[in-house]
């Protein structure tokens, strides 16, 4: 229902359609936020026992296959290449 009123010449909309549409908006912009994501480190001193939530040896997860298999959507993966072959430093793959 699109109720409208009209006031001196113009028509005005139910401002509580307005309403309406503002709260969806928020809506969609909340859940485009990455609510509850989570950092994860890998790195070749790491271990796939460790939790993978710090950026060091005793904290990092060691290998790819593990951490993939590991974190959720809207985690946060930082990839530390330093150690690796192709030393290229850290890189961050979000997923």
């Amino acid at each position: 229902m699109n109720a409208e009123r009209k006031t001196g010449g113009e028509t005005m909309r139910n401002p509580g359609s307005l309403h309406r549409v503002a709260a969806v908006a928020l809506l969609f912009i909340f859940a485009m936020v990455s609510v509850g994501a989570t950092t994860y480190y890998l790195r070749s001193d790491g271990n796939d026992a460790n939790t993978g939530t710090a950026n060091t040896s005793t904290g990092a997860w060691k290998t790819l296959t593990h951490a993939l298999l590991s974190v959720g959507p809207n985690d946060v993966l930082m990839v530390d290449g330093s150690g690796s072959p192709y030393n290229e430093g850290p890189s961050q793959l979000n997923v």
